[in-house]
């Protein structure tokens, strides 16, 4: 556990008053810069200009009466998205951060998080308004508009916010089952900011570059409310305009000298695949210092690949910085320490190279628990990871039941409470190592795999078969579990081609894991479920199966 530096965090006790405080030191520098298709610079603000965009928005939310209610934001990344998040959180609304379905084309998510959170306001931009009108046609007594609102007629005093205030409501992604309102306070996000700061670091000035979703986790913390508690510039994209060119994200990495950025595996090993050697003689990576990887197991393949494919651009493998989080604890809980190269360990009864993804931070305490008995295990013991803290949520809205279950667990020494991730992992050297989700493990005749082990010994066995493209899931097939394959190819490919794919993923399980799948299924490129933050929806790929 590492302590967090005593100097050097801002005084603020809430995150609207963060950012009047980075408006009055910094009020001229600009605090976004969005990127037109990922390359044209378009709107840009200030930190004055944010702040006082924000204070306008939240006085035309007060007029409406909605302090204390739920305002969900369908935009897609745009500046605007960032004024109506400080214009709820000064107005005392609860934010809701979502998608815009004209983006992620998932109109039912949104449906389901209005009615969860039981929203009364709908913001997006201009662009977005047709579709988020679309998807909500039949929500009665709402209502949509676009950011920002049209201005409250007379003077609307501004409420005092307090540090245990409800910022806003982070749903999960969804991987494994409905998406949850994640309950987060102004004191638990800034704690988090906190342990990020620590963690990564970055100069005065310093810059990240963002293609991530801003209404999930790891865009939202990391990428808008980080550089808003450092006082640091952020340049970001649409997830879209990186995914259909990744070099888009090298390239405003390499033009605006980014100290900070990073995304989930797959989005290194999209830019392996798909930058040319051309491409790669224009970028200059040298000044990268934190490319963070998380949000879904980290590959040491995944790693190698980027580095190796970049190292003409002046990448080394110790700005690579694999790291830990989930919403239940705002987002960040491990990360390495100085600059070095990832620590990879190969772990007992694991045919994948584990990646270390560092060490607790802060005043947080992390433990790995057996479920079973709910004692903690000692280091090299794989179990449950555990953990409690100032930035843990304080549970999921309105569900008590689940609250309970995972946000109020007790040790069986009665210690406690302690979230329960329901992640996997084990301690080496002290490194956090993860092996998966409790919910995905698979256990066929009486044997537990992780599916993790099982995607990576599937797209090592043909060359036809995209990397990080695959799910191993169990379905049962004759009145017992047994193993689902599914893959996307890199390219169509024949029949015949198709066979001797099979029969080599079947051989490659045979040999690897005395396992033998009931059902292959081949993929076209981009046709693997995912969630709206890429992660891979493997229960989905059963149901469907099914």
């Amino acid at each position: 556990m590492n302590p967090l530096p005593p100097r050097g965090a801002p005084a603020a006790n809430t995150l609207t008053e963060m950012l009047r405080q980075r408006a009055a030191e910094r009020g001229d520098h600009v605090a976004f810069i969005h990127l037109n298709n990922g390359e044209r610079p378009g709107k840009r603000i200030t930190f004055a200009q944010l702040s006082q965009r924000a204070d306008a928005l939240a006085r035309a939310l007060r007029a409406a009466d909605l302090q204390g209610k739920r305002v969900v934001l369908a935009h897609p990344n745009s500046i605007d998205f960032v004024v109506a998040l400080f214009g709820c959180l000064a107005a005392r609304a609860i934010a809701v951060p979502a998608h815009c379905p004209a983006e992620a084309r998932q109109p039912q998510r949104l449906r389901a998080i209005v009615a969860d959170a039981g929203a009364r306001l709908v913001l997006t931009t201009a662009a977005g308004l047709p579709s988020v009108r679309a998807a909500l046609s039949d929500v009665p007594q709402l209502r949509i508009s676009t950011t920002p609102l049209t201005p409250a007629a007379g003077e609307h005093a501004l409420p005092q916010v307090l540090p245990n205030d409800i910022a806003y409501l982070q749903y999960t992604s969804g991987s494994t089952r409905a998406p949850r309102g994640v309950v987060l306070t102004h004191a638990a996000v800034l704690t988090n900011l906190a342990m990020i700061a620590a963690a990564l670091g970055g100069p005065p000035g310093s810059t990240i570059v963002n293609w991530l979703p801003l209404f999930h986790d790891m865009g939202l913390v990391g990428n808008v409310l980080r550089p808003v508690w450092a006082g640091f510039r952020t340049v970001f994209m649409s997830p879209v305009a990186f995914v259909r060119q990744p070099v888009r994200w090298l390239r405003a990495i390499s033009d605006y000298g980014a100290h900070t950025s990073g995304g989930p595996d797959f989005g290194y090993e999209l830019c392996t695949q798909r930058v040319s050697d051309e491409e790669v003689s224009q970028l200059n990576l040298s000044g990268w210092r934190r490319a963070y990887n998380g949000a879904e197991p980290v590959r040491a393949t995944t790693l190698a690949r980027f580095a190796n494919r970049f190292a003409a651009a002046g990448f080394q493998p110790r700005q690579f910085y694999p790291c830990y989080g989930l919403a239940e604890a705002t987002l960040f809980v491990t990360g390495a320490t100085g600059q070095r190269p990832p620590t990879v360990t190969n772990l007992p009864r694991r045919q994948l190279p584990s990646v270390g993804c560092g060490r607790s931070w802060g005043e947080q305490e992390l433990l790995i628990v057996d479920a079973t008995t709910r004692q903690p295990l000692a280091a090299g013991k794989t179990g449950e990871i555990w953990l409690r803290g100032k930035h843990v949520a304080l549970g999921y809205w309105r569900n008590p039941t689940e609250t309970d279950t995972t946000f109020r667990a007790h040790l069986a020494s009665g210690a406690g409470p302690f979230l329960r991730t329901g992640d996997i992992g084990c301690i080496v050297d002290g490194q956090l190592h993860l092996l998966g989700r409790v919910k995905e493990q698979l256990i066929i005749r009486g044997k537990n795999h992780f599916p993790i082990d099982l995607e990576y010994t599937v797209e090592r066995a043909h060359s036809g078969l995209r990397p990080n493209c695959g799910a191993a899931v169990a379905v049962v097939n004759g009145g017992a579990e047994r193993l689902l394959i599914v893959h996307e190819l890199k390219r169509p490919t024949s029949q015949h081609l198709q066979e001797e794919i099979r029969s080599a993923i079947r051989t490659a399980l045979s040999e690897q894991h005395a396992l033998q799948p009931c059902h292959i299924a081949l993929l076209e490129r981009g046709s693997l479920p995912r969630t709206t933050s890429g992660k891979v929806r493997r229960l989905l790929c059963a149901q469907r199966y099914l």
